[in-house]
């Protein structure tokens, strides 16, 4: 069945209709489905096979509980992912699979994370009623009952705040503003993971609509935090981490693989900061050098260029 976007993305609670994007999806063949949820999970996935076989055998794994799977397949040409989507199923959670199969002269290219979240948010949250949403990167893993732990979290936090976003993810790049004995207060979060309730959906859709030109980067989650932040969201992550990122930081990107959870493997926050240190002054060195020879490049092809400007382009004047 395949589906425009507008016709499908629900505001909640009174789920009527909002046009954002117009990039079409197929949707799969029809799965059974419950009244609600506790829990709508939205998995974006563009190729990269190796990665994407770690994630769902993590999944398969793990304790879903009363969740609802969605992936998400932004029209991957890849033969073994297009494998690995057919076969995926859960033995705990039904799921619900989708591809974008064209693009609107507006969005022409593929990687529109912001584009395939909320096209798999919005519509979970239309025809699921999850209590909850969330969402994985395509090159996660997860503990086995990472979703439990997660809801937990989200309701201890919850006791003392309204306006905030959690995710299962306590990467080393996001500053811990303070902790407390299962979570942390974060500066800031990526987007590999985050779970909230379904009714700060309207201000994920809201900023999507109204900063769409940032959120079709592929900083998107990045901007999405930010602009949260100027609502006054607060940001949290759960203590020790229950996610685990084991890709290349983006699927566009060169940089050092940093981004990831240490205390997803070790509880113990004095080795994390000294490793952390490490890491940091590891990137510090690459990233001042790589701003060397951009810096020397520049300066080489202005001179050349000022050089070009002076010399006589036939030879010398005729006497």
């Amino acid at each position: 069945m395949r589906s425009s976007f507008h016709a499908i993305l629900w505001s909640y609670p009174d789920f009527t209709p909002l046009e954002l994007f117009s990039p079409f999806y197929e949707i799969g063949a029809p799965v059974h489905l419950a009244a609600t949820y506790t829990v709508g999970l939205v998995i974006t996935l563009y190729n990269r096979p190796a990665y994407l076989a770690r994630t769902l055998r993590s999944l398969e794994r793990s304790d879903l509980g009363d969740t609802v799977v969605m992936l998400v397949d932004d029209a991957s040409d890849d033969p073994e992912t297009l494998r690995l989507v057919e076969a995926f199923n859960h033995p705990q959670a039904p799921v619900i699979k989708a591809r974008r199969v064209a693009f609107s002269p507006d969005y022409p290219r593929p990687h529109t994370i912001s584009q395939n979240l909320l096209f798999g948010w919005s519509y979970l949250a239309g025809r699921c009623r999850p209590t909850y949403l969330s969402n994985l990167d395509a090159d996660m893993v997860v503990k086995r009952d990472w979703l439990r732990r997660l809801v937990t979290t989200h309701r201890l936090i919850a006791a003392q705040d309204t306006r905030f976003m959690l995710t299962g993810f306590n990467t080393l790049d996001h500053y811990v503003v303070r902790a407390y004995p299962s979570f942390y207060e974060k500066l800031s979060l990526g987007g590999a993971n985050l779970f909230f309730r379904v009714e700060d959906l309207v201000s994920v859709v809201q900023i999507s609509r109204v900063y769409s030109d940032d959120l079709t980067l592929m900083t998107w989650d990045w901007s999405l935090v930010r602009r949260l932040a100027g609502e006054s969201y607060r940001f949290y992550a759960a203590r020790p981490s229950v996610a685990q990122h084991i890709g290349g930081r983006g699927v566009n990107s060169d940089e050092f693989r940093y981004d990831f959870a240490l205390d997803y493997y070790i509880p113990y926050q004095r080795l994390n900061t000294k490793l952390w240190r490490i890491i940091r002054a590891y990137r510090s060195v690459k990233l001042a050098l790589a701003r060397a020879r951009h810096t020397a490049k520049q300066v080489i092809i202005h001179r050349l260029g000022r050089q070009a400007q002076h010399q006589p382009l036939c030879g010398p004047p005729e006497r």
